[in-house]
Parts: structure tokens; sequence; C-alpha cells
């Protein structure tokens, strides 16, 4: 029997142990992976700002979950996905972008941009199941989104566009769960996260 859960972010394995497997995995994400992409804005699971992706899985495709209402506890075993792990280059020098972010840009779908990666993170689970979607597809699988400022309208545009064809899908670039991953494959601790973090600045 295990001491601790194991879960992978964006294609790293992360092993948490103790009290640690009780908070929610947006905050999770936010303070211990540094992971701010994710915002938390009502912390009930009603304004999808705070969403990702995941999938329990090998099988399972990876779907838009609220981040702000997972405990850690309850995502053992999960392979999960945030918006800095979406565009296809890990480089930050390099401008490559997920087809979804560069409709956002093209269709100018953000304005302040608090709820974006949200939107973002939504759009792309639509596209983990399907190449191209149409405007009721759009308005169903971002009923939990909101947004005070676009109107809604330029980021229905923005989905409208989108050809998931143009880029692999999450599975695909993501596709070890923990616990099936190769013994080589990084396990990131508590101590390791901040020792990295350390020696960024």
């Amino acid at each position: 029997m295990r001491d601790h859960i194991l879960i992978n972010i964006n294609g790293t394995t992360h092993r948490i142990d103790g009290d640690a497997s009780f908070q929610t995995l947006a905050n999770y994400l936010r303070q211990d992976v540094a992971a701010t992409g994710t915002k938390i804005v009502c912390e009930e699971g009603d304004c999808g700002a705070c969403t990702v992706l995941t999938r329990r899985s090998a099988k399972d495709d990876y779907r838009p979950v609220n981040s702000c209402i997972l405990n850690l506890a309850q995502l053992d075993g999960s392979s999960i996905v945030t918006v800095e792990g979406l565009r296809p280059s890990p480089s930050p020098r390099e401008t490559v972008l997920h087809p979804v972010q560069t409709a956002m840009v093209q269709c100018h779908g953000a304005q302040c941009g608090y709820c974006t990666p949200g939107f973002v993170m939504a759009m792309a689970g639509m596209f983990e199941v399907c190449d191209r979607v149409n405007e009721k597809q759009i308005r169903d699988g971002l009923t939990g989104n909101l947004c005070r400022c676009t109107g809604y309208e330029p980021i229905i545009k923005a989905a409208l566009a989108v050809d998931g064809s143009e880029s692999a899908k999450m599975r695909e670039r993501y596709p070890d769960i923990p616990g099936n991953a190769r013994r080589s494959d990084r396990v990131q601790t508590r101590a390791s996260r901040l020792h990295d973090r350390a020696g960024r600045h």
C-alpha cells in the first residue's frame, strides 16, 4: 500500500504525500508547480478560469475539469495538462502555439485575459475528440466558462476557426499515466521542485 499519490503534470510525474495530498489541484499547480496560468477566481467550480485537462487511463481522452474543486487525493494516478503544457514547443523562445491559442489571438478572443487560460483549455478539450466544432458544440462546451469582457462572440469565432488536425492530440503528446510510466522518467517530489526553483533564481 502506498503512502503517497502520483500525478503526471505536463509529462512530469509528481509524488505528493502527507497533508499536501488534500489541497486542491489549482492551489498545487500555482503554489508548488509554479503553473500560474491556471487561475483561481470563484473556487466553487462555476467560472472555469481554473480549467485544466485530465485523464485517468491510457484508453481515455483528456477532458476539461475545474481544478479548484478537485483535491489531489481524488486524482491519484491521473495525468494533467495545464495551459503551460499546451503549446507544441517547450521552448519559451519559440512562438509556436496550439491551434486554439493561435485562433484566440487572431480572433481577439481575450481582453483582460484573466479567463483566457480557462477558455483555451476548455476549447482544447473539445478538440481532443474531433477536429472541427459547430457553434452549438462550442456553446455547450463552454457553458462552464465565464467572461465579463468579450461578450463571447470573439471566443466563439476563435473556436470555429480552429482546425484540430493541425496539432497532435494531448493523448499522443502526454501518453503516460502515473504507475505506467517508464522507470527512467523523472519523478518530482516537493524537495526536488524547491531545488529546481532555487536554481532558476
